[in-house]
């Protein structure tokens, strides 16, 4: 018993080394199907503006129109 107890805590030991950076630490992109000035441009860049205030990290929207916003899906993919 003593020896699971030991492997346990030195397991534990190692994972609290390996801790994750804060998310999230680059730019974020948001890529909108729509032309710009749009409405679907508008209300993205509205939550992008509110997203940015939350996470203080810059957030850009990238108008990516064309093939009834296939085009946008395809540049994420």
């Amino acid at each position: 018993m003593r020896l699971v107890g030991a492997i346990a805590v030195a397991l534990l030991a190692f994972c609290a080394a390996a801790q994750a950076q804060a998310y999230p630490t680059r730019v974020i992109r948001a890529v909108v199907g729509f032309p710009a000035g749009s409405g679907g441009d508008v209300v993205a860049r509205f939550y992008a503006d509110q997203l940015a205030k939350i996470c203080g990290q810059p957030v850009i929207v990238e108008d990516k129109p064309g093939m009834i916003s296939s085009a946008g899906a395809d540049a994420v993919a």
